[in-house]
């Protein structure tokens, strides 16, 4: 059994030299906090991917933070695309929410992160229905099998 399968919950992160997650990732563990090396080559990119389980139906709004690139994937259906070099200072950090109606169940989740300088930084929030916007709860998510294709 390796480290990814031991770990219940969190997101299968895979780390990629250079910004469109070609080839052999470099690193690939399961995370549970959007970890980003602390001396990446540069420029890198890097995927998180898993299920997310949803207990009530209803409205939820996603918010992604980061600098750089990024979007967000649910049910491989993209659903926030921050572009920061788009944008103007793409080094300052960029935010965007979309609200997604989800039924009870698992949906596949999937984020992708690309860098090219500058800060580094990437979160996640959500708000469920009737509550407050607050970090996405990592125990919420499994991780996608290292070895599906």
């Amino acid at each position: 059994m390796n480290s990814t399968t031991q770990i219940k919950s969190g997101l299968l992160a895979k780390y990629y030299q250079g910004l469109d997650w070609q080839g052999e990732p470099y690193e690939v563990f399961v995370d549970r906090f959007f970890s980003i090396p602390i001396q990446p080559p540069v420029p890198f990119s890097a995927s998180w991917e898993g299920t997310l389980h949803i207990d009530i139906p209803g409205d939820y709004v996603f918010r992604l933070r980061a600098t750089n690139r990024a979007q967000l994937f649910i049910d491989n259906t993209r659903v926030i695309n921050l572009d920061a070099f788009n944008i103007s200072h793409a080094n300052e950090r960029h935010e965007a929410e979309m609200s997604i109606n989800l039924s009870a169940g698992s949906h596949t989740l999937r984020i992708l992160y690309s860098y090219e300088g500058g800060d580094r930084d990437l979160q996640l929030f959500w708000k469920k229905p009737d509550n407050e916007l607050d970090r996405l709860p990592f125990d919420l998510l499994t991780p996608r099998d290292p070895d599906a294709p």
